[in-house]
């Protein structure tokens, strides 16, 4: 895969991210022009008790969005010329991130009263997003041990078509809606270890990177992609208000950090 089609990934990546975002603000307008800020909070609550406030899922997703899309923008134009497999499939991680963004929509459906499959569609494409995040990071892992294999586009599309297969597949029940704003899935407890398995296997990949090549540049990125992973789960389960703060400050630091250390690898500065 040449620098040009890689960044013409990277463009076609960032354009979705938009995309997302106008749906996103699309459906948050429907919902305010039937309802008041003083409904939306009451349809919340009707909804589930344990949600939390309509603004708190609005302003993490608007949030998420923003860095999403502004730090796909910012890697791809410092990075738009460098070879590194490590940079490339950490930007398209970080422009998956629209995808987990784009789950509060499923919210506005629900407060609409539209059709659960709706809202069982959102649900798989959130969790296309989130395989693709994954997979592209593991593919960042894979490369940083030295793989000579230079087909960026192999991996690349294995890592797509696998995770539009695995959320095409995976069974989704609308009678159960949670905190997190999507469906229950079966075997969801089965499929968020695999998740944290393969994650703890992207930064094992860097120490790996470390022992092997002997640059301790990768014990740096590999700290900071635990820290930027650690951000993305606090993000994605949104456990509490505070736990998500904690993640967007975990998930800014651990992309500056990484994003720092891959340049000073490369000698760019």
């Amino acid at each position: 895969m040449t620098i040009a089609f890689r960044d013409t990934i990277l463009i076609i990546g960032i354009v979705t991210s938009i995309v997302l975002f106008l749906l996103f603000l699309f459906g948050f307008s429907a919902v305010f022009i039937e309802n008041t800020w003083i409904n939306f909070q009451i349809d919340v609550e009707s909804l589930d008790k344990n949600l939390f406030p309509l603004h708190a899922y609005t302003v993490c997703s608007l949030s998420l969005f923003i860095f999403s899309i502004a730090a796909g923008i910012l890697l791809r134009k410092y990075f738009k010329k460098t070879t590194s497999a490590e940079m490339f499939f950490f930007t398209i991680f970080i422009l998956s991130l629209s995808f987990s963004a784009f789950r509060t929509t499923i919210l506005f459906i629900q407060m609409n009263n539209m059709s659960f499959y709706y809202g069982m569609f959102l649900t798989r494409v959130v969790y296309f997003g989130r395989f693709f995040g994954i997979f592209s990071l593991l593919s960042s892992g894979l490369f940083s041990t030295g793989i000579k294999y230079q087909k960026f586009s192999i991996f690349l599309g294995f890592s797509f078509l696998i995770s539009f297969y695995l959320a095409y597949s995976i069974p989704v029940d609308a009678t159960v809606f949670g905190k997190s704003l999507l469906y229950k899935i079966g075997n969801g407890r089965e499929i968020h270890i695999a998740f944290w398995i393969i994650e703890g296997i992207v930064v094992l990949n860097y120490l790996l990177a470390l022992y092997l090549k002997g640059n301790r540049e990768y014990l740096f990125m590999g700290g900071s992609l635990f820290i930027t992973i650690a951000g993305h789960e606090l993000l994605f389960f949104f456990f509490s208000i505070y736990l998500v703060v904690t993640g967007f400050i975990l998930l800014l630091c651990g992309t500056i950090i990484f994003a720092r250390r891959n340049r000073v690898m490369y000698l760019w500065i």
